[in-house]
């Protein structure tokens, strides 16, 4: 079994993604890892592995790789790992690499279909990578969590069971604050 966690944006995402920070962020953030952790008390001590997109390195480097990244998810991650979960390692460096460069570059060129599409390209194979690493790892009646970003698409082969665990979506809300954003801008 599989817990889907599509997680809650960091400041960091946010600021990237609208340039500014809402006013509702930070009550939105703490809402949505409460209620995480909420969920995941119940198997804390059953989970027997964890997993981060993003994070390249296993065990206690990639606790730490993940503190520099996102410090609410980390917190999360490090309370399993206590409890005896392991964090295992599900990305390819220098795709979670590339995939950042194409980021910058669609940022710098909006609009060019060429640099969006290697873009999607690198996420295709970073999504096959993810699931080869999770499918060799989680045994039949283990447990495991995966914390993703919520735009992210993953397919498991169906003798996985898949349980998404959130409030709301996080990308709902990061949509919500780009109309917000788009209104105000348009009111000035």
């Amino acid at each position: 079994m599989l817990f889907y966690v599509p997680r809650m944006y960091t400041e960091t995402e946010i600021k990237r993604k609208i340039n500014t920070i809402p006013k509702e962020f930070t009550p939105k953030s703490f809402e949505f890892w409460s209620y995480v952790e909420e969920k995941l008390r119940v198997y804390q001590k059953k989970i027997n592995w964890v997993y981060r997109e993003e994070i390249w390195k296993s065990g206690k480097e990639g606790l730490k790789q993940l503190a520099d990244l996102d410090k609410r998810n980390h917190r999360v991650i490090k309370k399993l790992m206590e409890n005896g979960a392991k964090f295992e390692a599900i990305e390819d460096e220098l795709l979670v690499h590339e995939s950042r460069a194409w980021i910058e570059a669609i940022e710098q060129q909006q609009g060019n279909k060429v640099i969006s599409d290697f873009y999607d390209e690198t996420l295709r194979e970073r999504a096959t990578t993810i699931v080869k690493r999770i499918e060799n790892t989680l045994r039949e009646g283990e447990i495991g969590a995966l914390f993703i970003e919520p735009s992210r698409r993953i397919q498991f082969d169906k003798s996985i069971t898949v349980i998404k665990m959130c409030r709301f979506n996080p990308l709902d809300e990061l949509k919500k604050w780009q109309i917000q954003q788009q209104l105000n801008k348009n009111q000035e």
